[in-house]
């Protein structure tokens, strides 16, 4: 229909109305919106929640001892500084390049489409989804399942499993990839490649590190096939040489940067929620809810 560059009213219509009058959007000829369509905010709804957000705020923001693991939004910069700091004095030396061949208990796979009208036993299927918004760790077995032939394609607890398609569109420190952390097995997306580590040479979390980094993003993308959506190369991948330190220094690390992934966590949920609460005041002011006692008010009932 026509773009218009300043809206006048808004109006609803059904598609057959719209057909009938030879796909005339002129709002005239259909149902305005008025003010009477607004729906006023229902009080106890709302200020429920503005009370648990208020509870829940008040809770992350009190003081607590970091090395307790307390919540405190104070603790948790101060954990990050302090985590930054750790990772300056752990000694860096001329760290090999091997290939990942060489380092992973058996060969980098992908995984199978769902098919939840197969003949074959349920299982659990994780999709490509699941790693998305910075998901570190894959905590409990998904919701979904597949009935399709998995080909012994399974992921188990410790496997790594990375996002392995469109990675040139990816901004560094996004990328899906986030380590299995519950019991059993469980199959997965076809666009998500699973990395079985031999802990003998190389923790499942710092090659998870190395990957999301800018430098281990370069690399990806460098393997990659496809000019649209860059897909990852099992064989190129298994070829790909990484960094590999003493597995005492991996696991410092690991752990140094687990910790600073927890406070983050925690900052990034005070933020969700105080955007949440400022929105909710918003409609608390709106809706009148709750309004206080001003006896220079020039309105008056």
């Amino acid at each position: 229909g026509e773009i218009v560059s300043i809206a006048q009213f808004a109006a609803t219509a059904k598609v057959q109305d719209v057909l009938a009058r030879d796909s005339d959007l002129s709002p005239s000829l259909y149902v305005e919106y008025g003010v009477d369509g607004v729906r006023d905010i229902d009080g106890e709804l709302i200020l429920p929640r503005l009370q648990r957000l208020t509870r829940s705020l008040s809770d992350v923001l009190k003081p607590t001892s970091a090395d307790a693991g307390g919540a405190g939004s104070a603790d948790a910069i101060t954990l990050l500084v302090r985590e930054a700091q750790a990772l300056e004095s752990i000694q860096q030396d001329e760290w090999p390049k091997v290939e990942l061949a060489t380092i992973l208990m058996t060969s980098a796979c992908t995984g199978t489409r769902q098919d939840r009208e197969g003949s074959g036993p349920e299982i659990p299927w994780i999709p490509a989804r699941a790693l998305g918004g910075g998901t570190t760790r894959l905590r409990s077995r998904p919701l979904e399942v597949t009935r399709g032939d998995t080909r012994s394609r399974l992921a188990i607890r410790g496997d790594l499993l990375l996002v392995a398609r469109g990675l040139g569109k990816v901004a560094p420190g996004h990328l899906g990839c986030a380590v299995v952390d519950f019991d059993g097995e469980t199959a997965f997306a076809e666009s998500l490649l699973r990395v079985r580590c031999n802990p003998n040479f190389i923790e499942p979390d710092f090659l998870r590190l190395y990957l999301t980094s800018r430098q281990g993003q370069e690399m990806l993308t460098a393997l990659s096939t496809g000019t649209v959506i860059g897909n990852m190369r099992v064989s190129a991948f298994m070829k790909a040489r990484v960094p590999l330190p003493p597995l005492s220094a991996q696991r410092i690390m690991v752990e140094v940067a687990r910790r600073m992934e927890s406070a983050v966590e925690k900052l990034s949920m005070m933020l969700a929620e105080s955007q949440e609460l400022l929105e909710v005041a918003r409609e608390v002011i709106a809706s009148g809810l709750n309004r206080p006692e001003m006896s220079d008010s020039p309105v008056r009932n």
